[in-house]
This record gives structure tokens, sequence and C-alpha cells, in this order.
């Protein structure tokens, strides 16, 4: 159903540019300092450099919980949304902004599909995938940064104008969506396992699954 709902909201604002106006007013308040932030922050969470968040991720979650199950939980949840995201783009398939209305252009151009926005996908489950990863008493200051990036990655599109807000709202709202159910999905079916590790106390049964305590 949520993925149906974002490709159902892709179709109906795929030829819209009423948008444009937006990322015209951006592009004529450019600074120096605004160009080197928001370059830097969509550089971190382009392709390779995801994978290897996606990659650490997994491990950090693995060595502190000390299963290495548990840090394929996270890792398999975030690679998912942010995968599925992806295919969404693809069926959608929505034109980028058009490059030759801005003046001010930080970086180049970019050709895949523009709608749901893949930096706030994957940023937005990162912070949700973390949080439900935490120990219940830091959640609210790891989350509080958390969306503090995650919104900094978002506005970094537009401020680049490779992205319509739509394709960044959309890109938040499936990250968080996605990747809470991506990861109490995979939990689940990891806690169901014949060979979950025996012993497991009952303060971490409640913590919550896949929760680091």
């Amino acid at each position: 159903m949520l993925v149906a709902a974002v490709i159902a909201t892709g179709f109906a604002v795929r030829s819209s540019t009423a948008e444009t106006g937006i990322l015209i007013w951006i592009d004529v308040h450019h600074t120096p300092a605004l160009d080197g932030v928001a370059w830097a922050l969509s550089w971190a969470f382009e392709s390779p450099r995801a994978i290897a968040v996606v990659v650490l991720l997994a491990a950090g979650v693995a060595w502190r919980r000390r299963h290495l199950i548990d840090g394929l939980c996270a890792g398999i949840a975030l690679a998912l949304t942010w995968g599925t995201s992806y295919l969404v783009k693809l069926l959608v398939g929505r034109h980028r902004p058009a490059w030759t209305l801005l003046r001010h252009h930080v970086g180049g151009p970019e050709q895949d599909p523009s709608f749901p926005s893949g930096h706030a996908t994957f940023t937005t489950a990162l912070v949700v995938v973390v949080v439900m990863c935490t120990r219940r008493g830091w959640r609210v200051w790891i989350g509080a940064v958390g969306c503090v990036l995650a919104a900094g990655v978002a506005a970094s599109r537009l401020y680049l104008g490779v992205h319509y807000p739509s394709d960044v709202a959309a890109g938040i709202v499936y990250g968080a969506a996605a990747g809470y159910l991506m990861f109490r999905a995979t939990t689940l079916v990891s806690h169901a396992r014949p060979d979950r590790r025996a012993g497991q106390d009952e303060d971490e049964l409640r913590s919550g699954p896949g929760e680091i305590s």
C-alpha cells in the first residue's frame, strides 16, 4: 500500500513543473558558503558512499549486539528501502528540473529519474533504523541529530536544483515509513529463526527487536 501510494503520487506530479519557481528562488539566493555545504551533504550520500554507510551500519549493529543477524537486519532494511525507492523512480520516470533555468550550477546535471529523491529516502531511512537500533535513553538525542542531518541533505538537493520539493517530500515520507516497516519485518523474521541465539534475557526481549541494549 505504501509503495502504491508513492507511485500514485509520482504519476500525479510527473508532468508538473509548477514547483520550478521555488527552485529559481533558491537559485537566486546562492552563496559560496552554502554552495560548499550543499555539495558536501549531497556528495556524502551518493551511491558509493551510501553503500559504505549500509555496510558500516550492519557491522556496527552486529558488533554492538554481538550477533551477525542483528546487523544484517539493519543493513538489509536500509538497503531494501533505498532499492525499492529506486524502482519507484524508474517506474514513475519523472524528469529532473530544467537545468537551463538555473544560473548557479554547483555540481553537474543528474540524468536518472527525479521522483522520489533517493538522497532524502536514504538518509531518512538511515535515521529511523539507527534510532530503532539505539537504546531508549539515547533515542531522543540520536533522533534529533539525525533529523537535522536528513533535513540538511533534503535541503541540499533543492539547493543544487536537482529535485523538485515534491521529490524530496516523497523521499522523506517513504524513507521514514519504509525504513520502519522493513526493519520491523527483518527483525521479526530473524526472531522466528530456530537458530536464534539461546539465553536471550527478558530485559532484551522487552527492549524490542533489534534494539541495542
